[in-house]
């Protein structure tokens, strides 16, 4: 029992090497139109007025580390750090 739940261990180790994620610049463009468009009635400019009360929507700035971007470039932004190794593992970050 114990050699056949090593083998599969190693070998969906083996096949994980094979998976494909997208590329950064695709997923911050996908983030990006996401962020700025309506979609199955979602719309994040209005969520942020309506819901947060920031009355900029997507338009607004907030500033992190001397980099300001408006919130829609934040989620945009998302795109990369969530694909990046150091964005899954924010504690390792230096």
């Amino acid at each position: 029992m114990r050699k056949i739940l090593l083998a599969a261990i190693a070998l969906s180790i083996y096949t994980a090497s094979f998976s494909y994620a997208l590329d950064v610049s695709t997923h911050k463009a996908i983030n990006a139109y996401i962020a700025q468009n309506t979609l199955n009635g979602f719309s994040l400019d209005l969520y942020l007025k309506n819901q947060l009360g920031i009355q900029s929507g997507i338009k607004e700035s907030f500033k992190s580390n001397n980099e300001s971007y408006e919130a829609w470039q934040w989620i945009r932004e998302g795109g990369f750090s969530k694909t990046s190794l150091l964005g899954i593992f924010p504690m390792f970050v230096p």
